[in-house]
């Protein structure tokens, strides 16, 4: 009998951390399209005015959530 509570208590841990890791991978995955679509949308605006015939005016910089320009400026 005493056992059977072992198992079901290591079943039950174990499906609770398969469950936190599972949370945790899908936040790390919605992060990740987070901050790709924003880099994908500047990175497409620059290459529309790279096609362009017209005078030079630079794309707006991609800045992650959190982040101002000071941060990402580190080696000025």
């Amino acid at each position: 009998m005493k056992r059977k509570g072992q198992v079901v208590l290591e079943t039950a841990l174990v499906i609770v951390a398969m469950v936190i890791l599972l949370i945790g991978v899908m936040r790390i995955w919605a992060w990740f399209i987070n901050q790709y679509s924003g880099r994908w949308q500047s990175y497409n605006q620059t290459r529309l005015q790279a096609g362009q015939i017209s005078t030079y005016e630079p794309a707006p910089q991609f800045v992650p959530d959190g982040y101002t320009k000071e941060k990402l400026n580190l080696f000025k």
